[in-house]
Parts: structure tokens; C-alpha cells; sequence
């Protein structure tokens, strides 16, 4: 069997049966998951996904507390940007995400966007490779 190449590939292996199972992002499989043709397992996200109650997450399942690896996309500055350009920025991100359009748009995607502060981001940044950091140094990763 060849590899599948990117989401795509991976989930048309899934549907045909070419791939038993997969760990991957959810705006992939939301139509399939919707249409029954998959069935998700878990997610590995501590919140609820849109859409899809009812799914465990991996953290409890496996006993992982803290684990949560959802998608995630933020807005970051050149280090100095001056605190009250970055606090306008959050600001305008902050309200276009409350825009109903924007929020369907985001939900029928199977995205639940968050508007964490400039603060709170930077701290789950940390949290996050905190959490990675003896993973990545027991399978003898480095991050560049």
C-alpha cells in the first residue's frame, strides 16, 4: 500500500477501506462523520468538538491529564510590538469572531475559536511545550 499524502489522501483511504484508522484534523471528516460513512473514536482536544457530542476525549481514555492538542492558530508579533498595538489587534480579532456569520462559518467547519488574551495564549504556548517536552526528548526529537 502506498502512503496517502496529506488529509485527503487519508481520509479517501479511510472511506475505501485502505487505511484502518487515523489521527488527523476534524474539517476533513466532518461530512463523512455527519454521513456515517466514519466513525470518530475520540478527540483529542479538551473541549467538546462542534458538532459531534458524545465523543470521549483521548486524555481520559488513555489517563493523560493535560493533554490536549487541538488545532490550534494564533497571531503572533515581532518580539517589542508595542503592548497596546497587540492589545488593538486582540481586540478586532476578538469581536470579528463574535460575527454570527463568522462563528457559523467557523462551527460548519467543526472550529470552536477561542479568544484567549495576548497573556493566555503565550501561557498555553508554554503549557503545551512543557507537556511535549519529555515526549519529544524520549523519542530524540529537537525543535528548531
Amino acid at each position: 500500500m502506498t502512503r496517502p499524502k496529506g488529509s485527503a489522501g487519508t481520509s479517501q483511504g479511510l472511506l475505501s477501506g485502505d487505511v484502518p484508522v487515523t489521527i488527523d484534523g476534524l474539517t476533513s471528516y466532518l461530512p463523512y462523520i455527519k454521513s456515517a460513512k466514519v466513525r470518530p473514536l475520540g478527540t483529542f482536544t479538551a473541549r467538546p468538538l462542534p458538532g459531534i457530542s458524545g465523543l470521549p476525549t483521548v486524555a481520559e481514555a488513555a489517563n493523560l491529564p493535560g493533554l490536549d492538542m487541538g488545532v490550534w492558530v494564533g497571531l503572533v508579533a515581532p518580539a517589542g510590538t508595542p503592548p497596546a498595538i497587540v492589545e488593538r489587534i486582540h481586540q478586532e480579532v476578538a469581536r470579528v469572531l463574535t460575527l454570527p456569520d463568522v462563528k457559523e462559518r467557523f462551527a460548519t467547519n467543526g472550529f470552536d475559536p477561542a479568544t484567549n488574551s495576548p497573556g493566555e495564549f503565550a501561557a498555553m504556548i508554554r503549557q503545551q511545550m512543557e507537556f511535549f517536552r519529555p515526549i519529544i526528548k524520549e523519542v530524540g526529537l529537537t525543535l528548531d
